[in-house]
C-alpha cells in the first residue's frame, strides 16, 4: 500500500506541476478579489463578507457535530480521526505515517541548511556552477517533501478531518463564487445543494482553487 500510494502521489505532484502554478494566482489578486474567464462568461471569487462567513460558521458547526456522531448500520462511526487511521495503519504493517513525518522534519532541516549553504556561496561569489548545485539540490529536497506530503495526505484523505476540511473547501467556494451578469456581479449559486448539482466540474475545480487561496493567503 505504502509504494502504491507513493506512486499515487507523484502522479499528483507531476500533474499540479503542469497544469497549475499558484506562485502566478497572486498576479491576479486585485481588491481582495480574484477575476477570471470561463467559456466567454467573467467569474470571479472574493472574501466573504460578515454575513457570509456568519453562513459558513453556521454550515461548519453543523457538519462537524453531524459527522463526529455519524455511524453505519452496525453501529460503528463512519469517520475516524487522523490518529485513529495512523494507529490502524501501523498496526497492520501497512505504513508507519510517524516515520513519514520524521522524513519531512529531516527534508525541513536539510533544506534549511542547504539554504544557508547557498548563501553563504553567494557572499562569496563561487561562481555558476556552485550555486547551481545548490539550487538544485533545494529543488529537490522540495519535491521530495512535496510528495511526502501529498502521500500523507492520501492515506489520510478520509479521515474526519480531512473529510471536514473538503467539506468546509465546497462551502467557501459556494460562498464566493460570483458570475458577472448583464453588468452586475451575482452570487453564483444560492445554497450548496445547487452548488454540488453543478455540472460544470471543471468551473468548479478552477474557482476552488482560486477561492482557498484568497482566502488563506
Amino acid at each position: 500500500m505504502e509504494n502504491d500510494k507513493k506512486q499515487e502521489a507523484e502522479s499528483i505532484i507531476e500533474k499540479m506541476n503542469k497544469e497549475s502554478d499558484l506562485s502566478k494566482v497572486e498576479e491576479l489578486i486585485k481588491d481582495n478579489r480574484i477575476s477570471f474567464t470561463y467559456n466567454d462568461s467573467q467569474y470571479r471569487v472574493r472574501l466573504l463578507n460578515l454575513r457570509e462567513k456568519e453562513e459558513l460558521d453556521e454550515l461548519r458547526r453543523k457538519k462537524y457535530n453531524s459527522m463526529i456522531q455519524e455511524k453505519d448500520s452496525q453501529g460503528n462511526y463512519v469517520y475516524l480521526r487522523e490518529s485513529k487511521l495512523i494507529e490502524i495503519y501501523k498496526q497492520r504493517g501497512d505504513v508507519d505515517i510517524d516515520e513519514i513525518n520524521e522524513q519531512i522534519k529531516k527534508l525541513d532541516i536539510e533544506d534549511i541548511d542547504t539554504q544557508l549553504k547557498l548563501g553563504e556561496s553567494i557572499s562569496k561569489n563561487e561562481g555558476e556552477v556552485i550555486l547551481k548545485t545548490y539550487k538544485d539540490k533545494i529543488q529537490e529536497i522540495k519535491m521530495k517533501k512535496r510528495i511526502l506530503s501529498a502521500q500523507k495526505t492520501l492515506l489520510l484523505e478520509f479521515s474526519l478531518e480531512n473529510q471536514f476540511l473538503n467539506y468546509v473547501a465546497e462551502v467557501i467556494t459556494c460562498l464566493s463564487l460570483d458570475i458577472l451578469e448583464e453588468g452586475t456581479w451575482k452570487r453564483m449559486f444560492t445554497n450548496l445543494e445547487e452548488f454540488r448539482n453543478y455540472s460544470d466540474e471543471k468551473l468548479i475545480n478552477e474557482a476552488g482553487k482560486y477561492s482557498l487561496y484568497l482566502q488563506y493567503l
